[in-house]
């Protein structure tokens, strides 16, 4: 049933983003680039949730560690990815012809791998088969925290900071603790303008770069020396967050839900 259900999605996608003649090659290598993300993220979401039914016990007591079993929903998931995309891209290739070369071909392996991996390794760590405690609600929230923090120019910083001192100035000082209130709201402002959090932007803000890196060379039609840097750093992190996720299945009991 799964299988029908993603299958419907891909067609269904194809026709939201491919109505047009010959694509730009820019906007089939992003397009389906973001379509690799989805399923790779989606698939993993649903082989952990079956590795999470009872029926698993008899592979557990085969498996000399509980890594191999993480190892083999992924590389499920992403075979599973791969062949869609493939999929997709030949009927884009047949039905709408992007004039692609060489070398931009030979850009989209490292491109669409390292981001159906790191997308892998992400929902592993939102599914119930590995979340320890409030795991993925630290890892989430901190996602959640370095995407309004790291922007590029602090723009939703300097849009509540503003609001602190909006309010502020309409708080009228008739007693101590209006006065207290509106110093507390102007050096809340200043604390979120202030060298400190543009510091932890700065932080933040790295860990979004190799996307927009990779927006950028794929727009440009060429990478520079930094921007080419951007799937391995992908790989980076997914490698780190896989780490973590092996960190938690080892540390929790092993009682899986009834099917």
């Amino acid at each position: 049933m799964s299988f029908w259900f993603y299958l419907a999605g891909t067609f269904a996608y194809y026709w939201l983003t491919f109505l047009q003649r010959a694509p730009e090659p820019e906007y089939f290598i992003l397009v389906i680039g973001f379509f690799g993300l989805l399923i790779s993220f989606f698939s993993t979401l649903s082989i952990a949730s079956l590795a999470n039914e009872s029926k698993s016990y008899p592979l557990f007591m085969r498996l000399e560690s509980r890594i191999e079993f993480l190892i083999a929903i992924i590389v499920t998931s992403l075979l599973f990815t791969l062949i869609l995309q493939l999929l997709f891209s030949l009927l884009v290739l047949i039905r709408n012809g992007p004039e692609l070369t060489l070398g931009r071909v030979l850009e989209i392996p490292p491109l669409w791998l390292s981001i159906n991996i790191l997308a892998s390794v992400v929902a592993l760590q939102a599914s119930d088969f590995i979340s320890y405690g409030w795991s993925r609600v630290c890892i989430f929230g901190l996602l959640a925290l370095a995407l309004v923090i790291g922007d590029d120019d602090g723009a939703t910083l300097e849009w509540l900071a503003e609001i602190f001192r909006n309010v502020a100035n309409q708080t009228t000082p008739s007693g101590n603790a209006q006065i207290q209130l509106s110093r507390a709201l102007n050096a809340s402002a200043d604390f979120l303008t202030g060298d400190f959090m543009g510091s932890v932007g700065n932080i933040f803000n790295g860990i979004f770069w190799p996307f927009r890196a990779i927006i950028d060379g794929v727009l440009n039609g060429y990478f520079t020396s930094s921007q080419a840097w951007a799937p391995a750093l992908l790989l980076i992190f997914a490698s780190v967050l896989f780490l973590l996720a092996a960190d938690f299945f080892s540390s929790r009991d092993m009682i899986l839900r009834e099917e």
